[in-house]
């Protein structure tokens, strides 16, 4: 059996070094291998530099075309440079939604948004967003079912 993965993701390079960790996840919920089995096929999707709301309206219908039985959601970093925390929260929670509805998958995961390096000019303003949108995003997301929500450590 082959289970399908979709990566949504506005970062390649962070996407690729949650793929290699995802074996190493300690998630309860997660287990290691969703709770299926067998081999996984994973493909990528996104742009760099999107926002969710882009990605509700311009890849949904692309995520649903995969018919995935997992989606991983990388988003919610570009957002925190405009919107407030809660307006992020609303606008992933919606999504998460969407896409249980529109493109029938298991399992989804949303990634937490990764703090900025110190030596970015803004890394304290964003910093302070990144912890409040993933609180905000995990006290929502956790208690649905075939939901999980899953931290990488910066260091790794």
């Amino acid at each position: 059996m082959i289970t399908h993965v979709t990566i949504v993701t506005t970062s390649l390079a962070s996407c690729l070094i949650k793929i290699n960790s995802l074996t190493e996840c300690n998630n309860n919920r997660l287990n290691g291998s969703f709770g299926l089995v067998g081999t996984a096929s994973v493909r990528l999707t996104g742009v760099g530099g999107c926002t969710v709301d882009k990605l509700r309206r311009f890849d949904l219908t692309v995520i649903s075309s995969y018919k995935p039985d997992v989606v991983i959601l990388e988003i919610g970093t570009n957002d925190l440079f405009t919107d407030a925390p809660e307006v992020v929260r609303s606008a992933i929670e919606d999504l998460v939604h969407l896409v249980f509805e529109y493109a029938s998958v298991l399992v989804i995961g949303w990634c937490y948004v990764i703090p900025r390096a110190v030596s970015h000019t803004d890394s304290a303003f964003f910093h302070q967003r990144a912890i409040i949108l993933n609180n905000y995003v995990r006290v929502v997301l956790e208690p649905i079912s075939g939901v999980f929500c899953w931290e990488q450590s910066p260091s790794k």
